[in-house]
Order: structure tokens, then C-alpha cells, then sequence
């Protein structure tokens, strides 16, 4: 029997903090040993969220890496109310990934199209699966304006919010250039897929903050279902890939079921 594996199983710690006087001060986190957010976020990091916090607009949300003591931490900071910002951390250097490098994609650390078909061989059950096929909606302009080494950084943070998007035991797969696959496992009904898609699209609107600029993209996605649409990796990829350009061909930005 092969081992079970958890995909993409994280870690996130919550903090509430408030602002006074330009710096972050923690009121509450689920944070076992009780540390304060500010341990987690360089120097340098900490001005983005107090200058998101000054800008008073509610619900305003922005995400990004911030290393630290050899460490490498996805941060997803919204601002609440008035000095008020509730800030989720995940330690994406810790993320249990794939074990054998020949199923990891070498620059994001997520499985890669063979680890795709390994999770789908391991995870899909005889019960209602989902697959969503995404595409990076103005990637390319991304790599035209800032060039290359920004397009990977991108793509490294890209695969950290959709990690962020899914369940511990579902599979975010890099299969090539800027296309992604998240396989969903075990579904009580389709519906959770399509909030899964909603949660991504918004995530990835999102502005990235790169070392190079700021970059704004989106993405489009196709949504097949086991075993509705296909019983085997290569159907369900297909289905999904169709469904994934008629989303573009639609306006961008938006998901599409796989049409019968």
C-alpha cells in the first residue's frame, strides 16, 4: 500500500494585532509558544503592514514573503477596523512536500507533473473528486517589465497562496511554465470545488510584491470532477485544460465547469 502523504500541510499562525505609535503590537495568536508577530517579519516587512493599517481602508488585504533568520514566511496581513489587523503567517519553509526530487518542481518545491499523477494515483478515491486546472492570467507581461528572475519569484508565491487556498491533504502541482493543477480529494459535493476556485481568483488579484515591483495578475480556471468528467489523470487533465480556455476565451479571471 503506498504511504499516505500530506500534500501541502501548513502550518498558519494567527495573529491580532493593533497599531500605535507606527509599531505592531500582538493581542492574540494561536501561536503554541506565545510568540509575537514581529518575530516572524523582518524590519523591513513590518513597514508594509503599518503602512497598510495608515491607509485606513477596511478590508484592505496584501500578501508576501518576508525571510528572517534563515527562515521564509508567507504573510497575509488585512486590515479590520481602525489600528486593527489581523495577520496569518505560514512558515513556507517547512511545508511537507514530496520527498524524492523527481516529483518536486526544482523552483517552487511543489509536486510536479509527475507528482501530480503519483497524487492522483494515491488520492482519488471512489467518492467525488475535483480538478482545477489554472492559468496565470498577464504572466507574460510579468517577465517582459521586470524581467525573469521577478517571473520566478512570482511563480514561488503564486504556489504559496494556493497552498494557502486548499486543505492540508489536497495536491497544488506546478506541471509547467505557469500552469498549476489542484487536486481535491474526497468532496461532499461539487460546490466545495467551486468556492475553492472563487478563493483562488480572488487570492491571485491580489498585488504581488517582488524585489523587482509590484506585479498584478489574475488567473483562469477549468474545473473537472471524478468521476463524472474522466476516471483516469490524463482524462481529467484534459477536460479540465478545455474547460480552463474557455474561462480565458470568456474574459479571463474566472473559472469554467467542464461542459458535457
Amino acid at each position: 500500500m503506498l504511504k499516505k502523504r500530506y500534500w501541502n500541510q501548513i502550518p498558519t499562525k494567527l495573529f491580532d494585532c493593533e497599531v500605535v505609535d507606527n509599531k505592531i503590537i500582538t493581542k492574540y495568536t494561536n501561536d503554541q509558544f506565545g510568540n509575537l508577530v514581529t518575530e516572524f517579519i523582518a524590519d523591513q516587512d513590518l513597514i508594509k503592514i503599518i503602512e497598510l493599517v495608515n491607509g485606513n481602508v477596511k478590508n484592505s488585504i496584501i500578501h508576501f514573503v518576508s525571510n528572517k533568520d534563515d527562515q521564509s514566511y508567507h504573510i497575509s496581513a488585512q486590515n479590520c477596523s481602525i489600528n486593527e489587523v489581523v495577520i496569518s503567517i505560514v512558515d513556507v519553509t517547512t511545508i511537507k512536500r514530496v520527498g524524492d526530487r523527481a516529483y518536486r518542481d526544482v523552483l517552487t518545491g511543489i509536486p510536479n507533473r509527475a507528482g501530480l499523477m503519483l497524487a492522483i494515483k494515491e488520492l482519488m478515491p471512489d467518492t467525488l473528486a475535483a480538478l482545477l486546472f489554472l492559468d496565470l492570467d498577464k504572466f507574460k507581461a510579468v517577465n517582459d517589465t521586470l524581467g525573469h528572475e521577478a517571473g520566478d519569484e512570482l511563480l514561488q508565491q503564486v504556489s504559496n497562496r494556493l497552498a494557502s487556498c486548499v486543505r492540508g491533504g489536497d495536491c497544488v502541482a506546478r506541471i509547467g511554465g505557469d500552469e498549476f493543477v489542484v487536486l481535491l480529494p474526497h468532496l461532499a459535493r461539487e460546490e466545495f470545488a467551486i468556492q475553492v476556485a472563487e478563493r483562488i481568483i480572488t487570492n491571485l488579484t491580489t498585488p504581488f510584491l517582488l524585489k523587482q515591483g509590484e506585479a498584478n495578475i489574475g488567473t483562469s480556471i477549468g474545473i473537472a470532477f471524478y468521476p463524472k468528467h474522466g476516471t483516469t489523470a490524463d482524462e481529467l487533465i484534459k477536460k479540465a485544460d478545455e474547460a480552463m480556455y474557455a474561462a480565458k476565451k470568456a474574459g479571463r479571471g474566472r473559472y469554467e465547469l467542464v461542459h458535457l
